[in-house]
């Protein structure tokens, strides 16, 4: 049950991580969690013994705020009832920092519904129809404010043109994943048409009515 394809996407001062979850013969996940061993010095992150357990899912994928120019290595492995741990995949690392300049997505991301908002906020932009993970991310702020400025750098080679969606996260505790207390706003994602020049004044607005709140703990 060992997770294939382990990313890291890169963005300006963060990155997401994401795989490819195992499955059986009908579709469905064989993990009921995942470790994702990171480090920005050892080649050999899970030797290395730091972790963030992240829950199968919806919310399959761990967040890193590290300045640009830091190297980050990651492997993941699954875990399956009882505990098993499975082998971790093949590490996989990257420069942080945002792709080459093409275009920029830059707007203001609203949190008048959040309540005392604090840790770290990011924004991706998704596309709908793929499965790869976000095509273009970046960390905001830390903590975040009640209106907060953003701006995603990126280029027609990684973001081309087309329908996307943009989605902001707040991981209030820091851990590195989405769980007890935190919020994304999977319920009314923004949508930007993308054309290959840059665009401003999107609006991303993230309360606790429109996002996904996850309250108990993993």
């Amino acid at each position: 049950a060992t997770p294939q394809g382990a990313q890291i996407f890169p963005g300006d001062n963060g990155a997401f991580v994401g795989w490819q979850e195992p499955t059986d013969s009908n579709g469905n996940t064989k993990a009921d969690s995942y470790r994702v061993y990171y480090s920005t010095t050892n080649p050999n992150p899970k030797a290395g013994g730091v972790y963030v357990t992240v829950p199968a899912g919806d919310q399959a994928f761990a967040l890193f705020h590290y300045p640009n120019n830091t190297t980050l290595y990651v492997q993941v492995s699954a875990l399956v009832v009882g505990a098993t741990e499975s082998a971790a995949t093949t590490m996989t690392q990257t420069i942080i920092n945002p792709p080459a300049a093409g275009f920029s997505i830059s707007g203001t991301i609203n949190l008048s519904g959040i309540s005392n908002p604090t840790g770290n906020l990011y924004l991706a932009l998704i596309d709908p129809a793929g499965k790869g993970g976000p095509v273009a991310v970046a960390w905001v702020a830390s903590p975040p404010q009640l209106s907060n400025s953003f701006t995603i750098n990126t280029n027609s080679t990684n973001v081309p043109n087309g329908t996307y969606a943009l989605m902001a996260f707040i991981d209030m505790n820091g851990d590195g994943r989405i769980g007890s207390g935190d919020a994304m706003d999977d319920q009314q994602a923004l949508t930007v048409t993308v054309t290959g020049a840059n665009l401003t004044g999107q609006t991303v607005s993230l309360t606790r009515s429109n996002s996904s709140s996850y309250l108990n703990t993993i």
